[in-house]
Formats: structure tokens, C-alpha cells, sequence
């Protein structure tokens, strides 16, 4: 066969199987280098992962919330790229290089399909990468802030749960739950622990989940918005406010943003400044889901111009929880430093700051260390205790530099010319300074000067510098470790202070020799309450100033040449000290303006004379010094503005002394001498009672006068005046007092003028005085007078008097124009406490009437009176024998507008042992007129048969408190008025929207306690309830007739009660009670297990519901109505007492 004709066949073979096999081996190309792609778009995905999954672990470290798209994102690549088999195969080519072996001439079908379906999946895969680096690539941000149960402020070990800052936190919690309270002040002294306080209020809010955020940022002495700012909205996640700079910008963002939260709680710390303002940082006040709580030393300056809501004051460690603080910090120590231990913790007084760092100086620490460092803390240094001075006063420090202005500063450190734990008297003690004062040049008087004390004190102790009793504020004192920082800064820095008072010292101090030489422009010098005997001959101190050796009682002399070289001396205080004598150098004292020889043990023949030649004095207290007659030369002092000569009882005053002094402001002479003369009677060449008013500077008198009549005709004048300025008390409430005794009147003109000018008058035991006009001049009132109390005036049947038809009967219009407050007690022949036409405006101001034991008396408040007290806030009224009736409107008509007006605003009536008494109100009281009664507590009025009719308690809003005890005869609290009882009760439910506690207890004739009739006619579904919403508390108690509370046509709902108590109410068989009506019961409390069971329960659960609430109280039934007792055979005293002893009802002993 020819050789072409092999050739074509075979080419045409050639051709048949040529187009097979190339597109085989471009399938195995093309899937190759999409493998090859693949594998790098892989290669580029791991690479990015790990890139984001280092900045996942940065954001994570930073405690940031990483982004819920960036956690699927990295799920997803983990997914696509883990080492599954196939994908193994596919990477690696194994899989191209099996489909490449197959023989495609032999299964041609299959081998397609295995490469399609090998494309398929490289170009899927390729696919997915592809949009995971995509994604991937786009991530930004890939994190948020994010404190969601995370605890930002973590726990202090420092920190120590005793009771008293439990109970701190406890106030700050209920502050903060408070919906009336939007801002919280929480104040207190430098280093008490308030940061550390708010820092636990803080986890437990978060505990708790009261505040879906909560942020502390400390504001600090120099403000500084911005970060203020920047801290509130990091917590917020508020990004935008770290691109701005203007502050008032960020403020209106950050304030946009907390409104938008729903609870939010911005805990600002460590306050110094009363000119940062909410509005200033972005916090919104006002708003209802976010609350402001500041902690602060600044009490008066921060928390009163921030106008704060609820102060809360953080204040020193007990004495065991300092023990247990310094323990703690202490360590294990041996037995032999134990009492030592005690003594530096009690040093301490219950600062924390002090107590953590002093325990952790001397942890470890030999004896002699200790030693040392009680001696430090004793002289007020702390320059070797490790911590104290880096910590403890610089802490406090930082508050004296706060007070800028140098006097703040200046009596802030006179503070501590006192002893430890002294209380100072500010009106006695410190006034010596002030006068002394020249800084203080725009003050003119005392009174002046000591407003501006209080001022300037006011400061100090709102700003923790000083401690003060609020019901005294004229003591103020200094805590311990406050008071030895303050002696580490008055003893340096040119201060010139020298401060060695209350310790123990019993020699002069030998460092006061060297002090000639000393460049200190000012010495202070202070050896208060030491036990020194005797002075130096001459101590040559030229530039001292002030000398206090008050308490140094075995001081008995100053020699005679002590103050020679003592003569810029201003203030000598010499109080309590032992001395009997004045030394002969005192007149060189020419600088001295202030003396106190208070309680200095002179006799009767002791000079003090010459103490006339210290022309300069201001101020002169001889308080106690068992004077006998005060020398004439004293009148020579005519720049002396205080005089006080108390607690000298045989003290004889010549006259024309106290006349001579005539710049004298304030005079005090109590228990002293009181043998004024007075005109009208016998004098015995003594100051008169003519010398203090002719005194036209005088502002402050304390003085008695005490008169008999030697022929013994019963003439007997008392009389103690207390005009302005008080003593040992508050000076906020100064007043004019005066307590008289004249039998019998008239007075003489110069009493009568100082009645004029009375605040608050006692009269007492005063025969002979028939109204209480006879006490001022004709037609002149009492202009001043907001007190007044009567008590044993017998003859007086009036106070004031005015009766038709005689002349000058008229009552002055303004008698009592400024009258608050009227006690009238024992007045055995009080009728009426105005008789006859009373003018208008009379007692318009009258709020608090209380009279006691007037047997004559039958009405309080007739209709004449009734409309002219329109102010009454409280009424009490106890043993009137015939009293009758207290509200009488019948006997004149009075219209609806003045009744209204009149009983307004009372809103608190005690009536007790009043047995004749039939009714409270007589006559028409209009509806309304009571509207604002809150209390109404009766005992013993034995005929009142009902308290008020259904009108009256129609009109009893307001009542929160209703006791009736020992009320015999009460049959009903509430009785219908026949002519309204059909239209009004039946229709009408009584409602006492407010009452909060309903006790009646002793009533033996009580058999409802509202009126019943006409309930035979009202089926149940028609009875009107009682409505007692917020009734807490209900007692019945020995109320033997009380068969039903559920009479009549009405029904007690009672949704609020939580305690009820019924004991010794035999009759009382049905009490309707439902779990569903009281949810809120806690107690049940009766006389037995039977009397439980008697209720009837509206469902039959409510028994079993509520048996757990039952509590028996065991009631002697011998006792059980046993209210009064006499004792008349006092031989059997001692059994007497033992059954006084078991009679838990025994109301009154009558003797």
C-alpha cells in the first residue's frame, strides 16, 4: 500500500483527536493558574486577617467593644480557610493532577464532568475570597468604648464597710432613688473618704442596675471643662466632642447626649468651686433621667450655691472603727505597744486619712519609733512620721490655701490657740480677737463685729475646717489632726504663734526667753489649761500681743513686774486661774483692749481699781470673781463697749458708775446685782434702774431687779430683762426676754418703756394685775412682743378688757399686732381671753395657743375672736375643768368668707384632761374651714360624745393623725346631721384622702365609729366606703361596747394598711378582711387565736393568705380598763411602785 495512502488516514485520526487533546491541556492550564490565583488572593486574605485580628487584640486590651461585622468577618475567613480536605487537594494541584491522569479517550463523559465540576469550585472559592479581602479592606473602625458590665471603679482595699459609712451609703442610695431629688451633695473635712465613699455608691448602682450609665469625673480645684467634658463623653461614646474646641459648643453636645439616656447618674468628685455650673459642663438639671451627685469640702459655698437637693455629710470613724482602720494598716504588734497603739489611733479622732497612713509609718516598727511618733502627734509635728506630712497635711493644707482671703485664714489659725477638743465659745472667746482687729475697719460696733464673726466662720466651717453644732452655732471646734496642722502652720512662716495649751506644762516655757531677738512682727502666746505655778519675774516678750493662761489653777500670783516688758500686749486672758491679786505693772499694759478675770479667786477686799487706768479697753469680763463692790474708777473706762459682771451675787454697783460709760453697747449682770433703785420705792444709794436707759449705745442687757417692801405690805416687784444679744446660745435667735413678778401693780413709767421693746414676756405670780394692759403705757400696745406667757396671774379674768359704756375701754389696735405665740398656764380666774369688741388685726399673726389649768375658763375662741386669728397653726389645751366648748360660732353671726379665713391654716389640735368639755366645734362651721388639719390627738375628755359631724369631716382633707384615748363617753367619731342624713350620708362617702394613723383606745362607751342609722334600709351593694387610701395604721384598744367596724351604710376600704391592732374588744365579732383590699398588711396584731378566726374573710384563701401576719398580744384582764388611780395610803409605797410596774394602762397617778 502506497505510503499517502497511510498518510491520510492517519492525519485525519490526527485531526480527530488534536482538538480533544488541546482543550484538555488549556483546561489544565487555565485551572492552573486560577489555582495559582486562588492561592494568592488566600495568601493576601490570612495576611489581612492577621492584621486585624492584632488591632481586634488592641481594641480588646483597651477594653473596647469589637464591632459585631468585624466578629463575623473573622468567623468567615476562619471558615474558608481552614485545612478541610478538599480544600487541601485543591491548593496543593493534587486534585488537577488526578483529573490530568484519567484517561479522558475512556470515559470522555466523566472526565468533563470531574473538570467542570473542579472549575466550579475554584471559581466559587475565588469568588468568596475575593469578597472577604473586600470587606475586609474596608474596616475603618472596627471597635466601640464600651464599660457594659465592666467595673470602671474598682474596689478599694482601703476601703472598709463600717456602720457609720453604711449608713452614708445608704442615705447617698435613697437620695439617688428619690425621684424629687436631682442633685446630691456629699461633703465633709479633707481625707474623711468621700471619694472612696462615692466610688462604692458607685458599684453598688451598677450592682443594683439603677443607672444604664454611670461616670465619675474629678473636677478638682483648677477646673478644667474640657476634661471634665471629655470624661463624660468617653463614657458615652460620645466621639464628635474630642473634634471641638469651643467649650460651650461641647457643653450643648454633651448635654443633647445625656438627655438622651434614660437613667444616667454623673458623679462629679472633689468640687472646691461655687462658680462651676451644670449648664457650664453639659449636664442637664432638671432632667428626669439624670442625676448630679458632687462630693465636695466646701459644704456652704458648693452645696448652697448649687442649691442641692439633699446634703449628705461624711464624717469621722467611731473610736472602734479607728481602731479597727489602724489595726488593719498596723499590722500584727506586740502586746507592749498596745496601749500605746490605742493612744496614737484616738489621736487620730477618726480621720481615715491619718489613721491608714500612720498605721502603715509604724507597721513593723521598733518601740522607739513609736514612742517618738506619739510624741510628734502630742507637738503637733509630723516632719519624721513617714507619709504625714506628704499626705495627711498637705491634704488639709490645701483647704487653708483654698480660703484665699487672708482673714479666713488669719481666725482659722487663732482657732488653735485653744486645746485639743475645746469647744469655743465665738460670742465669748473669739470676740476677743475681733476687737483687737484692725483689718476689720469698716465694722463700728459689736453687734457688727459679731455678724462678721459668724461670717467669716460661717466659711470655715463649710469648709470643713471647722466643726459646729447646728443647734448651737456659737461653739465651734477644731478636730485634732485639723488643729495640729493648723499649729504646724501659725508656729512657721512669720506667723509668730506659740501654742502649748492643754499640755501639762508646769514651769514657763524656757523657749520664750530667747524671743526678744526674734524678727516675728506678731506673738501670739497661748498656755490655756496647763498647771503652770508661777511666771517669770520680767519675761521679756515686747512684741506680744495676746497672753492666754485660762485653767492654769495653781497659778496664785503674777508678779508685779511681769508685764513690764509686755507692753504691745492687746488681749490678756487670766480666766480660772488661782490668782488673788492684779500685779502693779498691769497699767502698762497701755495697748490692752481686752481683760478676762473671769472666775478668779478674789474675795471681798480685793482691789481691782486698777483696771480704771486701762484707758483703751473694749472689752472687760469679770464673770464670777466674788466681787463685792465694783470700783468707781471702772467708770473711767469711756471706750469700753462690753461690761460683763455676772455670777457676782454680792456685788453692790455705787451710782453714777454704769451712767459714765457711754460707749458701752452690752452689759450683762446676771445673777449679780439686783438692788436697783426704782422710783416709787426706798433707795439705798445704788445705780439705779435711771442710769442704763440714759446709756443711748446700750443694745444688749442682761439684768434682774428684785424689790421688797420693808414696812411688809406684800409689795414685790421681780424683774429679769434679757435685751439682745444672748449668751451660750444661738446667736441667730436673739431676742428681748423679759420674766416679771410685780404684786401689786402699777408699774413704774421706766418698766412700762422697757415693755415697749419686749420680744417674748413671762408674767408670772403677779397679784394684783388684772389685764395685761397695766404693763404698758395708756393706748400703747406691745410693738415688739411675739411671746407671751402668763402663768399664776389669779386675778386676771382677762387679757385684755373692753367693756361698752366706760371710758378708755377700747382695746389698743395694736396690742398684740405682732403676737406668734400665747401660753397661758394656772390662771385660776381666766374667763375669757378677750372680753368685749376686738379690733381688727388684733392677733393676725397669732399661730401657737397652749393653756394649761384655767379652771374658769368655758370658751377659747368665741365668735368675736374666732375671726381674728386667721394665722392659728396649733392648739393645745389641757386641764380646764368647765370648759365647754372650744370653737363657739353662736353667739354672734359670723359670715362664711371670715370663718373660712380664719381656721385655714390650723393644723394641729391637742386636747388633754379636759372633762366637762361637750363639744369641739359650736355652732355652723361652713364647709371647708378645716381643710388643713393634719393632727388631732384627744385624752381624757371624758363627755364629748363625737368629734365632728358628717359636713365637718367632709372638709378634712389634710388629717394624717386621729388619737382619741380615754374619751368615757364617746359613743361615735363621726356623727350624721339629722337634717342632711338622708340626702348627705346615704349618697355621700366619707373620705379622709391623708390619714395616715387612726388609734382609739379606753372609749368604754364607743360602739361605732361612725354614725349607723338607717342601715337596715341599705342593702350591701348601696353601702358608700369609707375611703382611707394612705391609712398605715390602725389601733383599737379597750373598746368594750365596739361591735362592728363595717356599720351603717358605709365600709372601710383600706388598700395602704399596714398594721392593725385590736386588744380588749370583746363585743367586736366581725371584721371583714380581704388580701385583695389590704395587700400591703404587715402586722395583725389581737388578744387571741379565736378572735382571728372570727373575721370574715371575703374569699376563703385570704385566712390561710394572711395567718402568717398574726401576732398575739396578751392583755391582763384585770387591767384591762383601769385608767386612773389613786394612791392615798402612801405607807404602802413600795407595793404601790411593783403595781405600778405591771400596769402597762395606767393613764394618770393622782397623789
Amino acid at each position: 500500500m502506497p505510503v499517502l495512502d497511510l498518510v491520510s488516514p492517519v492525519t485525519e485520526i490526527f485531526k480527530c483527536l488534536l482538538p480533544p487533546i488541546l482543550l484538555q491541556i488549556g483546561y489544565l492550564v487555565r485551572h492552573r493558574r486560577k489555582i495559582e490565583k486562588l492561592g494568592k488572593k488566600v495568601d493576601n486574605l490570612k495576611n489581612l486577617r492577621i492584621d486585624l485580628q492584632v488591632r481586634v487584640d488592641a481594641a480588646r486590651r483597651n477594653l473596647e467593644s469589637i464591632r459585631r461585622v468585624v466578629q463575623v468577618w473573622l468567623e468567615r475567613v476562619d471558615k474558608e480557610i481552614s485545612k478541610d480536605e478538599t480544600m487541601e487537594r485543591l491548593m496543593s494541584g493534587q486534585a488537577l493532577e488526578a483529573l490530568n491522569s484519567q484517561s479522558c479517550f475512556s470515559a470522555t463523559t466523566s472526565c468533563g464532568s470531574s473538570r467542570y465540576t473542579l472549575g466550579c469550585k475554584i471559581e466559587r472559592k475565588t469568588i468568596i475570597i475575593e469578597e472577604l479581602l473586600e470587606e475586609g479592606k474596608s474596616f475603618r473602625d472596627i471597635s466601640d468604648p464600651n464599660f457594659d458590665g465592666i467595673d470602671f471603679l474598682p474596689a478599694n482595699p482601703d476601703f472598709e464597710s463600717f456602720a457609720s459609712r453604711k449608713i452614708a451609703i445608704d442615705a447617698v442610695m435613697d437620695a439617688l432613688k428619690d425621684q424629687g431629688t436631682s442633685l446630691i451633695g456629699v461633703y465633709g473635712m479633707g481625707g474623711v473618704g468621700k471619694t472612696m465613699l462615692m466610688t462604692e455608691v458607685s458599684k453598688r448602682v451598677q450592682e443594683e442596675k439603677l443607672f444604664d450609665v454611670v461616670v465619675m469625673a474629678n473636677v478638682s480645684q483648677n477646673v478644667d471643662l474640657k476634661k471634665i467634658q471629655a470624661t463624660i463623653a468617653e463614657v458615652l461614646g460620645l466621639e464628635r466632642i474630642k473634634k471641638m474646641e469651643d467649650t460651650r459648643a461641647r457643653a450643648a453636645m454633651l448635654s443633647a447626649r445625656l438627655m438622651d439616656e434614660k437613667s444616667v447618674l454623673v458623679i462629679l468628685d472633689d468640687v472646691w468651686t461655687q462658680n462651676l455650673n451644670l449648664s457650664d459642663v453639659g449636664i442637664p438639671r432638671g432632667h428626669k433621667g439624670c442625676k448630679v451627685a458632687i462630693t465636695t469640702r466646701m459644704r456652704i459655698q458648693v452645696c448652697n450655691s448649687w442649691i442641692v437637693d439633699k446634703n449628705i455629710e461624711v464624717g469621722v470613724l467611731t473610736e472602734e472603727e479607728s481602731w479597727d482602720l489602724f489595726k488593719k494598716n498596723v499590722g500584727d504588734s506586740p502586746d507592749t505597744q498596745l496601749e500605746l497603739a490605742r493612744h496614737i489611733a484616738n489621736e487620730c479622732k477618726g480621720l481615715p486619712i491619718a489613721l491608714v497612713t500612720l498605721g502603715r509609718a509604724l507597721r513593723n516598727k521598733d518601740n522607739l519609733l513609736w514612742e517618738d511618733t506619739a510624741l510628734q502627734l502630742k507637738n503637733a509635728t509630723f516632719s519624721y512620721i513617714e507619709g504625714m506630712d506628704s499626705q495627711v497635711f498637705s491634704s488639709i493644707k490645701l483647704s487653708y490655701d483654698y480660703l484665699g482671703n487672708d482673714i479666713f485664714k488669719k481666725y482659722f489659725l487663732l482657732c488653735c490657740l485653744f486645746p485639743e477638743d475645746y469647744r469655743i465659745n465665738v460670742d465669748h472667746e473669739l470676740m476677743m480677737y475681733v476687737i483687737c482687729d484692725d483689718e476689720l475697719l469698716e465694722v463700728d460696733n459689736l453687734k457688727q463685729a459679731r455678724g462678721r464673726l459668724h461670717t467669716i466662720l460661717d466659711k470655715l466651717v463649710g469648709s470643713c475646717l471647722l466643726s459646729r453644732n447646728e443647734k448651737n452655732v456659737s461653739l465651734v471646734w477644731m478636730h485634732d489632726i485639723v488643729r495640729d496642722v493648723a499649729i504646724s502652720i501659725a508656729c512657721g512662716d512669720n506667723n509668730g504663734f506659740f501654742v502649748k495649751a492643754g499640755m501639762r506644762l508646769k514651769v514657763w516655757p524656757k523657749v520664750l526667753q530667747s524671743r526678744r531677738s526674734s524678727n516675728v512682727k506678731r506673738l501670739r502666746l497661748s498656755l490655756m489649761r496647763n498647771q503652770i505655778s508661777a511666771l517669770p519675774e520680767q519675761p521679756e516678750l515686747p512684741r506680744l500681743l495676746s497672753l492666754s493662761l485660762e485653767g492654769n489653777e495653781p497659778l496664785k500670783k503674777i508678779p508685779d513686774s511681769a508685764f513690764v516688758n509686755m507692753r504691745s500686749v492687746e488681749i490678756l486672758d487670766v480666766r480660772s486661774t488661782g490668782i488673788s491679786s492684779l500685779p502693779s505693772s498691769l497699767p502698762l499694759l497701755v495697748n490692752l483692749r481686752t481683760l478676762f478675770l473671769d472666775f478668779c479667786n478674789f474675795d471681798h477686799c480685793t482691789d481691782i481699781s486698777l483696771v480704771g487706768k486701762l484707758k483703751e479697753l473694749v472689752i472687760l469680763s469679770l464673770q464670777g470673781c466674788k466681787l463685792r463692790r465694783l470700783p468707781e474708777d471702772i467708770g473711767e473706762l469711756t471706750n469700753l463697749k462690753l461690761l460683763n459682771l455676772s455670777f457676782n451675787e454680792s456685788l453692790e454697783v455705787p451710782p453714777n458708775v454704769i451712767s459714765r460709760l457711754s460707749q458701752l453697747e452690752e452689759l450683762y449682770m446676771i445673777k449679780s446685782f439686783t438692788a436697783w433703785e426704782v422710783d416709787g420705792w426706798e433707795n439705798k444709794n445704788k445705780a439705779s434702774l435711771a442710769e442704763l436707759t440714759s446709756i443711748h449705745t446700750l443694745t444688749t442687757l442682761h439684768f434682774s431687779l428684785l424689790k421688797d417692801d420693808p414696812l411688809g405690805d406684800r409689795r414685790r416687784l421681780r424683774l429679769d430683762v434679757t435685751f439682745g444679744q444672748r449668751t451660750g446660745s444661738d446667736y441667730r435667735f436673739c431676742h428681748n426676754f423679759c420674766e416679771l413678778m410685780v404684786s401689786p401693780p402699777p408699774l413704774c413709767d421706766l418698766i412700762k418703756v422697757l415693755m415697749e421693746r419686749v420680744e417674748k414676756l413671762s408674767v408670772r405670780n403677779s397679784k394684783g394685775l388684772k389685764t395685761v394692759a397695766e404693763l404698758v403705757p395708756s393706748n400703747v400696745g406691745f410693738k415688739k412682743m411675739n411671746s407671751l406667757h402668763l402663768q399664776q396671774c389669779d386675778e386676771m379674768e382677762y387679757l385684755m378688757s373692753a367693756k361698752e359704756g366706760e371710758e378708755d375701754a377700747e382695746i389698743p389696735p395694736n396690742a398684740f399686732i405682732v403676737l406668734e405665740e400665747l401660753i397661758i398656764c394656772s390662771m385660776q380666774n381666766l374667763k375669757e381671753i378677750i372680753h368685749g369688741p376686738i379690733p381688727a388685726g388684733l392677733m393676725d399673726k397669732l399661730k401657737r395657743v397652749i393653756i394649761n389649768n384655767c379652771e374658769k375658763l368655758t370658751s377659747v375662741f368665741a365668735s368675736t375672736l374666732a375671726n381674728r386669728v386667721p394665722n392659728l397653726d396649733e392648739l393645745r389645751l389641757e386641764g380646764c375643768a368647765i370648759l365647754k366648748d372650744i370653737f363657739n360660732l353662736e353667739t354672734e353671726p359670723i359670715s362664711q368668707e371670715e370663718v373660712v379665713v380664719t381656721f385655714s391654716k390650723l393644723r394641729k389640735i391637742y386636747l388633754q384632761d379636759l372633762p366637762s368639755l361637750e363639744t369641739i366645734w359650736k355652732g355652723v362651721i361652713p364647709h371647708g374651714c378645716l381643710g388643713n388639719l393634719q393632727i388631732l390627738d384627744l385624752y381624757s375628755c371624758e363627755k364629748l360624745k363625737y368629734l365632728f359631724s358628717t359636713a365637718i369631716s367632709c372638709s378634712l382633707k389634710q388629717l394624717q393623725e386621729l388619737t382619741v384615748l380615754f374619751c368615757l363617753d364617746m359613743e361615735k367619731l363621726i356623727e350624721a346631721d339629722e337634717e342632711m342624713f338622708e340626702d348627705s350620708l346615704a349618697s355621700t362617702e366619707i373620705v379622709f384622702p391623708n390619714l395616715e394613723t387612726l388609734i382609739v383606745s379606753h372609749c368604754q362607751n364607743l360602739e361605732q365609729l361612725w354614725d349607723g342609722r338607717g342601715s337596715k334600709n341599705v342593702t350591701m351593694s348601696d353601702k358608700k366606703p369609707v375611703l382611707l387610701p394612705k391609712l398605715l395604721k390602725l389601733e383599737l384598744s379597750n373598746l368594750p361596747a365596739l361591735s362592728c367596724l363595717n356599720q351603717g351604710s358605709s365600709y372601710f376600704d383600706c388598700p395602704s394598711l399596714q398594721h392593725l391592732q385590736v386588744v380588749g374588744c370583746d363585743n367586736l365579732k366581725g371584721i371583714s378582711l380581704s388580701h385583695q383590699r389590704t395587700p400591703k398588711l404587715e402586722k395583725i396584731v389581737g388578744y387571741s387565736e379565736d378572735w382571728f378566726q372570727s373575721f370574715e374573710w371575703e374569699k376563703p384563701g385570704d385566712s390561710l393568705a394572711m395567718r402568717h401576719l398574726f401576732q398575739v398580744r396578751f392583755w391582763p384582764p384585770h387591767f384591762l380598763f383601769l385608767f386612773l388611780l389613786s394612791v392615798k395610803d402612801l405607807s404602802g409605797t413600795k407595793m404601790a411602785f411593783s403595781i405600778f410596774a405591771s400596769l402597762s394602762n395606767c393613764r394618770r397617778t393622782l397623789k
